[in-house]
């Protein structure tokens, strides 16, 4: 850690953005800082940092450039410069007026490759699709069984049925043979009892 002070005798650095302060992703931005001709180390500053993020050498006309190489929404912020004087390392310059990068997303061209999504959502939406494909088709087995086994049973129970009427035409045969029998018996002893009671019977 190094103590820097800052001495406000020296008038805060000025500041400029270029192309513009809103760009699309992948834009090169530059962002230029300059004072009053006096020879100094620039120093960038971001607004949420503690430390400056960039430092340069003035080239002698009191001015530093700092490019930002295909910018992406994390370079989004507001910046500030300011410097130290030449042979005074640990004097600085108040911090100057500031500037606004807003870098908004932008679809990638087509054909550019699609970069992995390090939290890995792409690949857990993979594992769910797989998931519901796989639930689906045991859905429809399972229904499929289900129908199978129910015509099966059903064509089981009608051959039972067949199979009961062409196995036992005897029975059927003797059950109507034993009613015959048992309506002629209950019919002839009407004509068995003598005249009279017939005739008694009549009326």
């Amino acid at each position: 850690m190094e103590l820097v002070l800052t001495d406000v005798s020296y008038p805060p650095s000025s500041i400029f953005i270029h192309p513009e302060h809103h760009v699309g992703t992948g834009t090169n931005v530059t962002i230029s800082c300059w004072n009053k001709d006096y020879g100094a180390t620039f120093f960038l500053h971001k607004d949420g940092s503690s430390d400056p993020i960039k430092h340069q050498d003035s080239s002698g006309g009191g001015a530093a450039n700092f490019t930002f190489l295909a910018v992406t929404p994390a370079d989004s912020g507001t910046y500030r410069c300011s410097y130290r004087p030449r042979g005074y390392p640990f004097v600085s310059s108040p911090l100057g007026d500031s500037v606004m990068l807003e870098v908004t997303p932008t679809a990638a061209p087509p054909g550019t490759p699609k970069l992995p999504d390090p939290t890995g959502a792409d690949e857990q939406s993979r594992a769910n699709l797989v998931m519901a494909l796989v639930r689906g088709f045991v859905a429809a087995l399972v229904f499929g069984l289900g129908v199978f086994f129910v015509i099966d049973a059903r064509s089981l129970w009608i051959r039972r049925d067949d199979n009961c009427v062409l196995c036992y035409p005897s029975s059927a045969a003797a059950v109507t043979s034993v009613f015959r029998k048992v309506a002629e018996k209950a019919i002839t002893p009407v004509y068995n009892y003598p005249l009279s009671l017939s005739l008694i019977h009549c009326y």
